[in-house]
């Protein structure tokens, strides 16, 4: 596949769209689907928070240290814990990757806050993010076109269960309850099912977490992943509001 430096462009879009179309199994080959693969580091130092105010303004916030803990190194002046993002650049060096190490350059991220706006009105219309590595983009995807395209209400299609394939290693990995595990093997995959650990009875799925607000009709309404515990909030101003 000819290298796609954007993805939103049509012409890159078109080509992924023919390669999927045409494929009646899919394929073990990782060159069929890209020329630049690398694996992405599972990392749990990430967080996402999504804001929206009374006047419209919104942000989507994700933060991340990397790995749990980031680079096990804290500042002896400010206390912060510092991080180890220099994982995700690409440690082979390559002429035609565009992730190698640079100076002055930042490595490439999964992180995905997104804000859409109402195409008729310029107003918001959801704001989401997610916390997960490599599995943030493939939630929030998953959870925008359920939501915008297939008008699954936000918090059905916040808890419905994943898909995430990230082509090394070549497996689609889903979480407990997915329908359709069997089609996935009669298409040519290797699936395998995301695990949930214990941590002081909290079960916690190893799995993206997601957060989200949306704004229809004027009613706000905000999510948290139950997957790990998260909840949404809104608040009321009133006259004797500080």
């Amino acid at each position: 596949m000819k290298k796609c430096i954007n993805h939103m462009d049509a012409d890159c879009i078109e080509s992924i769209r023919s390669k999927v179309l045409a494929t009646p199994k899919t394929r073990a080959n990782l060159d069929f689907y890209s020329d630049e693969c690398f694996s992405s580091y599972c990392g749990g130092g990430t967080c996402n928070v999504c804001v929206l105010a009374s006047n419209g303004d919104a942000i989507a916030i994700t933060s991340s240290i990397n790995s749990a803990y980031g680079a096990m190194f804290a500042s002896p002046s400010t206390g912060i814990i510092l991080n180890n993002h220099m994982m995700d650049f690409n440690v082979a060096k390559d002429p035609l990757s565009l992730n190698d190490v640079e100076p002055e350059k930042q490595p490439l991220s999964s992180m995905s806050p997104t804000i859409i706006l109402n195409k008729s009105t310029g107003l918001i219309r959801l704001v989401i993010g997610a916390a997960g590595g490599p599995k943030i983009i493939t939630a929030v995807s998953q959870i925008i076109l359920e939501h915008i395209l297939y008008e699954v209400p936000l918090e059905e299609a916040m808890e419905n269960r994943r898909l995430h394939h990230q082509l090394m290693p070549m497996k689609l990995f889903y979480e407990g309850g997915f329908p359709y595990v069997r089609e996935m093997r009669d298409f040519g995959h290797e699936v395998e099912e995301l695990r949930t650990i214990n941590i002081n009875d909290l079960f916690i799925h190893l799995s993206s977490s997601a957060s989200s607000i949306q704004l229809i009709d004027g009613v706000v309404k905000a999510f948290g992943d139950k997957r790990r515990h998260g909840s949404g909030a809104t608040t009321q101003k009133t006259n004797d509001s500080v």
